[in-house]
Order: C-alpha cells, then structure tokens, then sequence
C-alpha cells in the first residue's frame, strides 16, 4: 500500500472499505496523520499538518469523522484526543488524557458514535468530552462489530471484557499485542512473536496463525481490520535501497537494492552490500549486479573504491580486506590500499556519530559522511578539513 521514506503505522480502513489512514513519520522525524485509497490509485491526502507527533486515527461508524491522538513532547504526560471532519475543516479537542506516547495507546469508537474508548481503559463522550472509567485496565482497545465487548492488552497479555456497568474480564492469550476483531466477532486476530494470530471469540481457544504473504519473523507490528472486506496490517522492514540524486536537477532514481554504497571514480560502477554477508558491485545504472565476495553469517561492511577505481576496500569482522577487479582475487590487506584517509579528530565530537563511510573529494580538500544524531541520519560536510 505504501513505499514513503520513513515509517508508516496506525493503518485504519474506512467504513466503505475504500481508504486507508495511516500516520507517517517522514524523513525530519515529523508525524502526522494520511489517507489513501485502498484500490492503490488515488494519491496521498495529508490530514494533519503539526509539529506535535499525531497517532491512532480511528474512523467512526458513520464515516464521517476520524479521532486520533496527539502526543504532546515526550516529558509530557498529556495526550489530546482529537476529532477531525473527513472533508477537511477544522479539528477540534475532544479531550485531554494522561498518557505518554511511548504507552502505544490506542483508541477505538463505541457502535453508537457517541464515545471514544482510550487507553487506560476508559470512555469518552464525543459531547462534552466527560471521562468515565470502564472499570478494567489495559490499553489498545477494539471494540467488537456488535458494540458489546473490547478486547486489549494489559502486561502483555490479550483481554476481553464486556462493555456495561459491571464489565466481565477474560484473558484470551497470555502474550501478545494490538488486538482486533474478525469483520463477524467471531474471532479475535493479534499480533505476537512476529505473526498475527487467531483465537475463537466464544472459547478462547486458539484457531492457528494468519496466513500472510512473504512474512518473517518481527514484521508484524499492528494490524487494522474493516468490518465488511480489507484486512490491511503494517510491518517492520529492514530492506535498504542504493538510489542517485542528480546534483543539477535534484531528481532522484532507485539504482539498486543494498546498502553502504560507493561509487567509482569514473561514476561508471557501483560497489555496496546485500545483506548476508556479501559485497556486489554493478553498473551505475544497477545492471548487471553481481557478488564479488560472500561470507556468509560474518558483518561484512564498508566496500569502498580506490582513487583508480580497479580495486575495493572492505572490511569482514573488524579486518580489511581488498577485491582487485582485474583479477577477480581477494586478499586480506594491511590498510586501506588507495584509499584517502582523513584523521578522526577532525570529525565534530558527538555521542551520535557512528562509522559510516566517508567520502573525500578529490584534491583532498572536502569530506562528506553520514553521521547519527537524535532526529536520525544527516549527510553533513566538513571544508578544509586539513
């Protein structure tokens, strides 16, 4: 459903089962809250625009609003709930909670329209926001397709309780997280151990795992359900991509998939990892891609060319080792064999800056790196670095 550069969460269908809101964390670090057809045609429609971290959108039953959280900074306890008009408009606050943003809160409608359930467990009227304790604990709730029952997780474990003056608990699984309901309320579908799972309403009893395309283990992180068709989920993906940016026109292209990429000093070839221990190399346009060193199950990290471009430095484990291209031989080496170094010290002291390869021009004078700071990864330079 979606490929933005960032991390996208919180999936939740409409009631027509035709869009999809989701809240995405872009590249600044910035949270806010996004629709999309589910059909995969339509574009991307902003919903929120605010510095504050937005999370949880929820569409309520009629279709015609969407509640959400608004985390305030993260030594505040506070959190808004909010309510927005699908057709744009105004928001308003429905009501203040203590809740930090780490708590994964979420929070789901009552069938009627007229409350919010929160983390916390507790209800919210969407008149005059007024909260009222459900009378059990826990957080992410659902409330079931009939309006007589949420499920949640407390500790770690999967709950259910009835909705009324004096709720009836039950624990339905004793590890998991973000329960849902089947679109029937027969079942009950969570997340656990990197699967989604499925457990009878009624009993409790566990009805085996949810067959998903192409999963593996710790992808799944939450999952959303409409009630009359699309059962849309989120995961976890590690998979990097090599992509070009034209320093002119500022327009980028995918090169390749992989990561720690470096390129000749020709700009004819590519060199980078591809996960499980291997260093490929490929043309500038990401044809004809091939490996030139595997070690399986070792960190195999950093291929760099040298200034003549027939050669790579890497390191395996902590030593260096060198691909000479004309001979298709590999040795281990006694230093970066061609390559320009540039002394440490130079390099702004911080506790973020991790050994991400770096990059010298090529009368020495400029080098560019990658450094870790609280926002995520920068690329920043330094001139005249001698």
């Amino acid at each position: 459903m979606t490929r933005l550069i960032g991390s996208e969460t919180d999936p939740a269908v409409s009631r027509d089962g035709k869009t999809v809101c989701f809240a995405w964390r872009d590249s600044r670090g910035v949270v806010n809250l996004y629709s999309k057809p589910l059909d995969g045609e339509g574009e991307f429609r902003q919903l929120t625009a605010d510095p504050e971290i937005e999370a949880s959108p929820r569409w309520s039953p009629d279709g015609r609003w969407i509640a959400s959280l608004r985390y305030a900074s993260a030594d505040d306890e506070t959190t808004s709930v909010r309510l927005m008009s699908i057709w744009g408009g105004e928001e308003r606050e429905v009501a203040m909670i203590r809740q930090e943003r780490n708590d994964e809160g979420t929070l789901d409608w009552t069938r009627d329209g007229a409350f919010l359930i929160v983390g916390g467990l507790s209800k919210i009227a969407i008149g005059d926001g007024s909260i009222t304790p459900l009378g059990v604990t826990g957080d992410q709730p659902a409330v079931s397709p009939d309006g007589r029952a949420v499920v949640y997780r407390r500790g770690g474990a999967i709950f259910r309780a009835s909705l009324g003056s004096a709720p009836s608990e039950r624990q339905m699984a004793e590890k998991g997280m973000w329960p849902l309901w089947s679109a029937d309320g027969k079942e009950i579908v969570y997340s656990e151990g990197g699967k989604l799972w499925r457990r009878e309403n009624a009993t409790g009893g566990l009805l085996g795992e949810l067959e998903l395309n192409e999963l593996r283990l710790n992808d799944v992180r939450a999952a959303a359900a409409v009630r009359n068709g699309p059962f849309v989920y989120t995961r976890d993906s590690e998979k990097t991509e090599v992509w070009k940016l034209g320093v002119a026109d500022h327009r980028m292209k995918r090169v390749v998939e992989g990561d720690w990429p470096d390129i000749s000093a020709d700009g004819k070839s590519i060199v980078f990892t591809n996960g499980g221990g291997e260093i490929w190399i490929c043309d500038a346009e990401g044809r004809d891609a091939r490996p030139i060193h595997v070690r399986r199950g070792e960190t195999v990290m950093a291929p760099v060319f040298d200034a003549s471009g027939r050669a790579v430095t890497f390191v395996v484990n902590g030593a260096e080792y060198i691909f000479y291209r004309d001979s298709g031989t590999v040795k281990k080496g006694g230093g970066f064999e061609g390559r320009r170094l540039f002394p440490r010290e130079k390099l702004p002291q911080s506790p973020f800056l991790a050994p991400r390869p770096a990059s010298v021009t090529a009368d020495g004078g400029t080098v560019v790196f990658a450094q870790l700071t609280s926002r995520g990864w920068d690329i920043r330079k330094i001139d005249n670095y001698r």
